[in-house]
């Protein structure tokens, strides 16, 4: 019987394929058959509408989703006038968020604080017991602190997995910045003091840690990423050593966070060396990049654009290698480093920093291969890549193995922390994988 309720508040509902939908997914399937659960969701243009495990979810629309329906209607536009009225419209709401950050007192979008409000006091009234903030976005945060007092009984808990008064800005003015740090720092001590339960991940950790009063107040957590998923992963056809090899991306590109260029002039080296190709099922906005390289490739780079969730899991799950590309700056521990891990299959994980913080965990998974991207490398890359797929590519890893080294980022293991049914059950749990 489902005695206690948890409502989850984040940017990305499942079982969408972003980090936090990945998140809150993994959690909800390990807490559904103890807890009645809801979720709060910003809606995004490729969010899957439908609710999940019969999991009421409610979308709150931020700015950012009408610019993407008005890009939409600029591209259906049949005159040039009407596409210059939504281009106006576009810029015009551009301007006013941009404004409106910079007058607001936490650097964040006030009206969509105030939504995100009203849905959080709304849902509270159903009597949950906890309240789980996934930031981003951080308007979660700041809505639920007023909360706090009128929900005395409610325990608010931050699960904060990316990097707040340290985070990036799109469009916002550097010189203002001191100022909104000022106010975001401020809001962070706010949270860790008055919140039940403050949890970071180690990476977000020490980006945040010097703006803490007290540090004692954040308990640091991994991402619950590890999952047995091998009843859907298709296994390695021993029978095919030489043939077509499959190679499978699925995340995001964003030219000025996750460029795809220097991965595929590797893997255009690649495809001259060994029978392969790569299947991008990526969103953002890198469409024309991969196009462009795959008529280079002679059709060896594929680009399927966004695709649901599902269609995209059983790409992943088909694939004989799976490719990973961090960021540029590697400050952030990506979802699907350990959604890549989890299917055992060997990896190929594309960097720029030596001090990226996913190397530790390809470095540490059996069937991970690490590349520094540079363009002085590009051939010697591609002929190192090369012997690891021949070496490699049916070959698999237990999921008991798997568990066994990155314990402490099993769903299970989170969702105990972060609830704390019972510290004893949490010290012999970390014994046994120990």
């Amino acid at each position: 019987m489902k005695t206690k309720k948890v409502l989850f508040v984040t940017d990305a509902s499942c079982p969408n394929l972003t980090m936090n939908g990945i998140v809150i997914k993994n959690l909800i399937d390990c807490l559904s058959e103890d807890y009645k659960i809801s979720i709060i969701s910003l809606k995004q243009r490729y969010n899957d509408t439908s609710d999940y495990k019969d999991i009421k979810i409610k979308y709150v629309k931020p700015l950012s989703y009408l610019i993407y329906s008005l890009r939409e209607k600029r591209l259906q536009a049949r005159s040039q006038v009407m596409s210059s009225v939504y281009g106006f419209t576009i810029l015009f709401i551009r301007i006013f968020s941009i404004s409106q950050r910079i007058l607001s007192k936490t650097g964040l979008h006030d009206p969509l604080v105030n939504d995100l409000k009203k849905a959080i006091d709304v849902s509270l009234n159903a009597e949950y017991e906890y309240v789980v903030l996934i930031g981003k976005p951080f308007e979660a945060f700041a809505a639920a602190l007023p909360l706090i007092k009128k929900y005395r009984k409610v325990k608010f808990i931050a699960y904060q997995v990316d990097n707040f008064v340290t985070g990036e800005d799109i469009n916002y003015p550097k010189i203002l910045l001191g100022n909104r740090n000022r106010a975001r720092v401020r809001m962070l001590n706010n949270c860790s003091k008055h919140f039940w339960r403050y949890f970071m991940t180690e990476s977000v950790y020490s980006k945040e840690k010097s703006y803490l009063q007290n540090k004692k107040s954040i308990k640091i957590i991994g991402l619950p990423l590890i999952k047995n998923q091998r009843k859907n992963v298709q296994p390695p056809n021993n029978n095919n050593k030489c043939g077509n090899v499959k190679l499978v991306y699925a995340g995001s590109l964003l030219r000025g966070f996750r460029p795809p260029e220097d991965c595929l002039d590797i893997l255009i080296e690649l495809a001259q060396m060994i029978d392969m190709h790569i299947d991008f099922y990526q969103r953002g906005d890198c469409d024309d990049i991969l196009n462009t390289y795959s008529g280079k490739s002679n059709g060896a780079v594929i680009n399927h654009g966004t695709v649901s969730s599902d269609k995209a899991y059983e790409a992943v799950n088909s694939a004989d290698v799976l490719i990973a590309i961090s960021n540029f700056a590697g400050d952030q521990i990506s979802g699907k480093t350990f959604d890549c891990i989890s299917t055992g299959k060997p990896v190929i994980f594309f960097y720029y920093q030596e001090e990226d913080y996913n190397l530790e965990f390809f470095q540490k998974y059996q069937l991970g291969l690490c590349i520094k991207m540079s363009p002085q490398k590009v051939m010697s890359n591609a002929e190192t890549i090369c012997k690891f797929i021949i070496d490699n590519r049916n070959h698999i890893v237990s999921y008991d193995e798997i568990e066994k080294e990155f314990w402490n980022y099993t769903p299970q293991y989170i969702a105990n922390k972060i609830f704390q049914e019972t510290a004893k059950k949490q010290n012999k749990l970390k014994i046994i994988k120990e």
